[in-house]
């Protein structure tokens, strides 16, 4: 065997296990030995793309298709990375190209098919899955992807019809029992589609939850949404999703009336109500300049408990507006609350870490954050933080299948499952209090977003004042009370997102994890220093059509910003690619 082939061999061994940087070196030192063989070329793009970096992906992709203008698995491979980049029009060119070279490639047809989707155009994409079909009848993910297309149009029947032949093709595809749920879930057939989730959780229960918990959260957003608390124990249990686990736990503690399903679901429409729309605009960290150096190190974000804030009112600006609330309505449960905002942070814990739309602010700089003039501004961009709900382990997943196939299987039980995803956090708006509205809650808020989470809060009091006196007093078999930490966990989703409108100039949003000290998970992580603490997986400074902007403080000096701007182009000069922006504050600061 020549050199050039075990490179490409050692190379397909380091992509099977994850190992992506070192596959590339691999293909890239074949590629010196022999310029004008695709093979190196094509294996090095999909290297590429499984990092996300699509730019060079299509950039060997299209080095393989001049070497060899009839490599389809070159444009079929390149159609998918355009894919990935929202290039839809330049993917099906590609995905044509490839049926001209292959008439009877069903692949192509199903990729082209998903591109439609993707556009759309539901009826194109229909024809193409039937004739990727027609190909190949024991194509299953040609039928889930049909359905899914259908459930797209609202023809739910159809798409049913589509999941159970994919089904029955396939018994463990995932996507379709997860879809066939949701087109349940949307016809109001909640016992079938439930059936369908646990038998999803049954294949795969760890990729599985990520699309379970995206049609829970249809359940629980929809009128239907006391369901959930009449699904069997064996069934419910199996469900991660934090409110669905919160509806188990006071149900399995006999806090299952009517009063509890509508504080579980205030506290829900409350906190999702603050979710972060998706958005391009900016979102700034003011911090130090050795946190920018690390960051630049690692390109990770730290989150920290937020009990590690230095605010007093920290989390306590919701159960102080219960207190006022109650001091008017109910004292007698006055000092409950008392208890619940004692307990804070004992069982969860929320992870945080705080950014503000202020852009290049006095007001941000003349502060700790700003580090007095002296410290940094990181801009990033929203839509790069808002992949997940922080609360489920949510992630980004398109419910289409791209029918591309591979020569290699990865082995799952890869090293990066230590690893903390973007998608595991959730960017959140902060809502401000005004100590006027707490007494005097506006009549005509014409906000409707605010007007929805000041009638949750207003919603949460009422429920708390109809709880009998002797589910407040319910202990365990150990004498410690029920209730109060139950409560506690379920109102850590939001304590955490609400604070005082003295600090509304701050603008703030949050990054957040609700996690637990007692969790056994590798991405959480101590020091006697810092105590516990999550770093994500590398975000930061990597993607050239979306970069990150840093300002330097207006009391940092010229040479110190000189050498920052100089240590972040050198890396721009060395990978080829300019992913930041660095400039000095325009503010005069005194």
């Amino acid at each position: 065997m020549s050199e050039y082939d075990d490179l490409i061999k050692r190379g397909n061994v380091h992509y099977i296990n994850r190992e992506y940087d070192e596959a590339i070196a691999d293909y890239s030192k074949a590629i010196e030995i022999d310029p004008n063989n695709s093979k190196a070329y094509g294996n090095r793009g999909v290297a590429y793309g499984k990092k996300g970096e699509y730019d060079e992906a299509i950039a060997d992709y299209s080095k393989a298709i001049e070497i060899d203008p009839n490599n389809s698995k070159a444009y079929g491979n390149r159609g998918i990375a355009y894919g990935k980049k929202g290039e839809h029009d330049l993917a099906i060119a590609d995905f044509v190209k490839v049926i001209e070279i292959d008439p009877n490639n069903s692949n192509a047809y199903g990729n082209r098919g998903v591109a439609y989707v993707e556009k759309g155009e539901h009826d194109l994409a229909i024809a193409d899955f039937a004739k990727a079909i027609e190909i190949d009848q024991n194509n299953s993910n040609a039928y889930g992807n049909r359905g899914f297309a259908y459930g797209k149009k609202g023809e739910h029947d159809l798409a049913i019809a589509d999941f159970a032949k994919a089904i029955e093709i396939d018994q463990n595809n995932l996507k379709a029992y997860i879809n066939r749920g949701n087109a349940y879930g949307e016809k109001g057939e909640y016992d079938l589609a439930i059936a369908d989730f646990v038998k999803a959780i049954e294949i795969d229960s760890i990729d599985s939850m990520v699309f379970v918990n995206e049609n829970l959260e249809e359940i629980l957003k929809s009128e239907n949404y006391t369901f959930l608390w009449n699904i069997d124990d064996e069934k419910i249990k199996l469900f991660s999703h934090f409110f669905v686990r919160m509806i188990v736990k006071f149900r399995d503690n006999g806090f299952d009336s009517s009063e509890y399903q509508k504080l579980v679901k205030s506290v829900y429409t409350l906190w999702n109500s603050l979710k972060c729309g998706d958005t391009n605009t900016k979102i700034y960290q003011y911090t130090t300049q050795a946190v920018l150096n690390e960051m630049k190190e690692t390109r990770k974000l730290r989150l920290t408990p937020a009990s590690y804030q230095n605010d007093p009112e920290e989390g306590f600006v919701f159960y102080n507006y219960l207190i006022s609330m109650l001091k008017q309505k109910d004292k007698r449960i006055l000092e409950k609350i008392k208890q619940i905002k004692k307990n804070m942070d004992n069982d969860s814990i929320a992870f945080i870490r705080s950014f503000t739309t202020n852009e290049d602010s006095l007001v941000m700089w003349d502060s700790s954050y700003g580090q007095n003039g002296e410290g940094v501004s990181i801009g990033i961009s929203r839509q790069k933080l808002n992949k997940g709900f922080g609360i489920n382990n949510f992630k980004t997943i398109n419910d289409i299948t791209e029918l591309n196939t591979r020569d290699t299987k990865v082995n799952s039980q890869s090293k990066e499952s230590a690893v903390f995803k973007i998608e595991q956090t959730g960017l959140y708006e902060i809502l401000y209090l005004d100590k006027k509205e707490i007494h005097n809650p506006p009549q005509n808020e014409t906000d409707e977003k605010r007007k929805i989470i000041l009638n949750m809060l207003d919603e949460i009091k009422n429920t708390l004042i109809k709880i009998p006196q002797e589910d407040w007093e319910k202990t365990d078999k150990e004498g410690n009370n029920v209730l109060i930490p139950l409560l506690s966990e379920l109102f850590t989703s939001i304590a955490h997102l609400i604070k005082d409108s003295d600090y509304e100039h701050e603008h703030e949003y949050r990054l957040m994890h609700i996690g637990s000290i007692d969790d056994d998970k590798d991405f959480i992580k101590s020091s006697v220093n810092t105590g516990i603490y999550i770093e994500t997986e590398p975000v930061l400074f990597d993607d050239p059509n979306d970069k990150e902007i840093i300002y330097f403080g207006p009391k940092v000096d010229t040479i110190t910003f000189k050498r920052a701007k100089h240590a972040f182009e050198h890396e721009a000069f060395k990978s080829g690619r300019v992913t930041v922006q660095v400039e000095q504050s325009k503010i005069q600061y005194r």
